[in-house]
């Protein structure tokens, strides 16, 4: 994935996706011209002293590669305005060849609790105290804490 801003407009930008197997995929029109709009890509002077060199730039490109898109987005430095989405592409696999599958892996951290009950049922029954009913023996002990999710 690419994004090439040689262009004389400050606002256009070509790029290629480019999969293992060879296929290319233009970010402008398939069979003419490549370039996209884009964020400005003048930067600004920060700082108006001699001898000083503080250009700033004024847009945050992002270019986020995951399994199933591809997605290339600006936004302006130092604002609250939202980002733009230039160019997504979903319709691409790295390798032809290959079947690909999803896999998902969990872990539980050692520092989280261990699930001892499941609770039925909670009853205020003073200022300061509540009444837990669980659905069966947890092992706790008038004092314990514990973390409800």
């Amino acid at each position: 994935m690419n994004l090439v801003m040689e262009n004389t407009t400050a606002t256009n930008a070509s790029g290629f996706v480019r999969s293992e197997f060879g296929d290319a995929f233009p970010t402008g029109t398939r069979n003419g011209n490549q370039s996209i709009t884009v964020g400005s890509s003048s930067s600004v002077q920060l700082v108006n002293t001699a001898y000083t060199y503080a250009f700033g730039a004024t847009t945050e490109y992002r270019m986020v590669a995951r399994t199933d898109k591809i997605q290339i987005s600006d936004a302006s430095v130092d604002s609250l305005a939202e980002q733009n989405n230039r160019f997504p592409l979903t319709q691409v696999v790295p390798n032809h060849t290959k079947k690909y599958k999803i896999r998902y892996r969990f872990k539980n951290a050692d520092s989280l609790t261990i699930p001892v009950g499941q609770i039925l049922s909670i009853t205020k029954t003073s200022a300061t105290v509540s009444r837990v009913v669980f659905a069966a023996p947890h092992g706790l002990t008038l004092g314990d804490q514990i973390n409800l999710f």
